[in-house]
C-alpha cells in the first residue's frame, strides 16, 4: 500500500505534466488523422412550409429562380462529412414568416446532426414573387406528330379531356394561351390509345413550366384513328345545249381523272368513283368553252374524306364550246328515198343529178371528217296536197324538201333542199321502163 501511495504522490508535479502531455499529443493525433473541415454543397432545393397559408389569402407565391437553390457550408469531422451527400440536407421557408417579399432560410440536417458544429449558408432570406391568386380553364387540343405507315392517314384525333382547369400565381397563369396533348403516330398503321401528359404553351409557342400550377388534370388519354386510303375516279357530266350555232366540240373533262380518299373501313368498300351530278354544269346558250370549279367534298358519302384536300378537293370541269361552221356536201341522190308514196302511184326524180348539194353546219373537226355517204335523205310524198274530192294527189311534177339524217357533230344548215319530184300512175309507165333504183313504193 505504502508504494502504491509512493506511486501516485511521488513526483506529482512530473506526472501530471507528463498526463498533459499525452492529451496533447492525442488531441494532435486525432486532428491529423480527423480533423474538424469545412465542406460546400450546393444545388440543395428549397421547400416550402405552410404554403396554404398563402391560398386562403387569396395569394399565389413562387420561389424567385436563382432562390430555388442554395448553397451551404457544413463544418464537422472529416469522417462525417464523407459520410453525407446534399440529400442529407434540408432548406426550407416557412410561410408563415412571409416579411415582405423575404422569408427566413433554415437549414437542417437529416443525418449526423448531432456531430454537424454548424450549418451556414450566404442567403439568409429567400425572395419569393408574390401575386394574385387567379384561376382558369382552357381547352385541350391533341394533336399528332410523325406521319403513319405508307397508305395510311390520320383520322380523327380526340381527347378523353377536352377542358383542363388550372389555379395559381397571376403572372402564369395568364401566360397560357393553349394546351396541347400529342400523340406520336411515326410508322403506325392501326388505331392508337395513348394516356399522355398535357403541355402548356405561350404566346410565341414556348412550352410554359407549371410546376407552381394547380391542375385538375395532368395527363389525358388520347385516341387516334389510322385510316387507309383508296384511289377512286372522277366521273364529270354536263346538261344543257349550246347558244344556236354552237356546239360541244366532245371535251369534257375534269382536272382530275381520279382522287385518294380516305376514311373508315366500311365506307371506303364499296366507294369506287365520286359523281359529280350534269346539274352541277349547265352549258345552256354558251358560246365558249365552260368551266366549273367543284368542291369534290360535297359529292363524297359521309365518313370519307379528300385525303390531300389543298391540292385534291377541288376538280375543275370543261365542257368545250365552239361555233359551227358551214360548208356544202354532195351527197349522192340515190341515198334520197321516198316515203309515203301514195298507193298506185309511182315517183322519181324529175332530174338526172347523180349528187346533190346540201348545206351542212358543224364544227371544223367534224366537217374535215365528214363523208357524204353517211349523210341520207327522205321525202315524205305526204306532204304533196290532195285535192278535194280525190283520194291520191294528181300525176304531176312536184318541187319537194328534202330532210335529212346527219353523223353525230354534223348539222342542217341554213338552206332548205329541195328535189323535182315526178308523180304518175303506176299502169301509165311500162314496167320495162321503170328505173328500179329511183321508183320506191310504198317506202
Amino acid at each position: 500500500m505504502r508504494r502504491i501511495k509512493q506511486f501516485f504522490t511521488e513526483n506529482i508535479g512530473l506526472k501530471l505534466c507528463s498526463l498533459m502531455i499525452a492529451f496533447l499529443l492525442w488531441l494532435i493525433v486525432v486532428s491529423i488523422d480527423n480533423p474538424v473541415m469545412y465542406l460546400t454543397y450546393s444545388g440543395i432545393p428549397v421547400t416550402v412550409e405552410n404554403a396554404q397559408l398563402m391560398e386562403e389569402n387569396g395569394k399565389a407565391f413562387q420561389i424567385a429562380e436563382n432562390n430555388r437553390t442554395v448553397s451551404i457550408v457544413v463544418r464537422a469531422e472529416r469522417s462525417v462529412l464523407n459520410q453525407l451527400s446534399r440529400d442529407n440536407f434540408l432548406a426550407t421557408i416557412n410561410m408563415a414568416y412571409l416579411d415582405g417579399n423575404l422569408v427566413p432560410l433554415e437549414l437542417k440536417a437529416t443525418r449526423y446532426a448531432d456531430r454537424i458544429r454548424s450549418i451556414t449558408s450566404r442567403t439568409e432570406n429567400i425572395r419569393v414573387e408574390v401575386e394574385d391568386l387567379v384561376q382558369k380553364q382552357i381547352s385541350v387540343k391533341a394533336v399528332t406528330t410523325g406521319e403513319p405507315a405508307e397508305g395510311c392517314r390520320i383520322g380523327s384525333v380526340k381527347a378523353a379531356s377536352n377542358v383542363v382547369r388550372m389555379s395559381g400565381p397571376e403572372s402564369i397563369v395568364n401566360s397560357i394561351v393553349r394546351a396541347e396533348v400529342s400523340v406520336v403516330v411515326t410508322g403506325m398503321s392501326s388505331n392508337i390509345r395513348a394516356n399522355e401528359p398535357i403541355v402548356f404553351y405561350d404566346e410565341n409557342d414556348n412550352p410554359v413550366d407549371t410546376s407552381e400550377l394547380e391542375l385538375s388534370i395532368e395527363r389525358t388519354i388520347v385516341t387516334v384513328e389510322i385510316w387507309n386510303t383508296k384511289e377512286i375516279a372522277v366521273v364529270v357530266d354536263y346538261t344543257g345545249a349550246p347558244a344556236d350555232g354552237y356546239a360541244t366540240n366532245g371535251v369534257v373533262k375534269a382536272s382530275l381523272e381520279t382522287i385518294f380518299v380516305t376514311g373508315e373501313e366500311q365506307a371506303l368498300s364499296s366507294l369506287e368513283e365520286v359523281d359529280i351530278p350534269a346539274s352541277r354544269v349547265d352549258i345552256t346558250g354558251a358560246t365558249d368553252t365552260v368551266e366549273e370549279t367543284i368542291n369534290l367534298t360535297s359529292y363524297l358519302p359521309d365518313g370519307v374524306y379528300v385525303v390531300d384536300e389543298e391540292e385534291q378537293a377541288n376538280v375543275t370541269v370543261t365542257v368545250g364550246v365552239e361555233q359551227l361552221q358551214t360548208t356544202v356536201v354532195n351527197i349522192p341522190t340515190a341515198n334520197i328515198a321516198f316515203e309515203n308514196v301514195p298507193e298506185g302511184m309511182l315517183a322519181l326524180f324529175a332530174d338526172d343529178a347523180v349528187e346533190t348539194a346540201v348545206s351542212v353546219r358543224g364544227l371544223t373537226q367534224s366537217l374535215l371528217s365528214l363523208n357524204p355517204v353517211e349523210v341520207t335523205g327522205k321525202i315524205d310524198l305526204s306532204q304533196i296536197p290532195i285535192p278535194e274530192g280525190q283520194l291520191r294527189p294528181l300525176p304531176d311534177l312536184y318541187n319537194c324538201e328534202v330532210s335529212f339524217s346527219y353523223p353525230p357533230g354534223i348539222y342542217s344548215g341554213d338552206v332548205v333542199v329541195t328535189k323535182p319530184v315526178l308523180l304518175q300512175l303506176n299502169e301509165t309507165l311500162p314496167e320495162a321502163e321503170t328505173p328500179v333504183a329511183e321508183v320506191q313504193e310504198g317506202v
